[in-house]
């Protein structure tokens, strides 16, 4: 689990630095079907709408 968190933070990073970043987050969660989708989704909507 360790390295989905590392992804968490590089991702909201590169978010903050850069809006087409979300293309990168759908990119992730359409190829990785599972719990920690749910876990990314949420991390980048209070990031967004803060």
């Amino acid at each position: 689990m360790e390295s989905h968190f590392s992804s968490v933070r590089q991702l909201k990073i590169s978010i903050k630095v850069d809006n087409e970043a979300f293309t990168i987050l759908d990119h992730y969660l359409s190829n990785h079907r599972n719990s920690t989708c749910l876990y990314f989704t949420i991390l980048f909507n209070i990031d967004r709408y803060p």
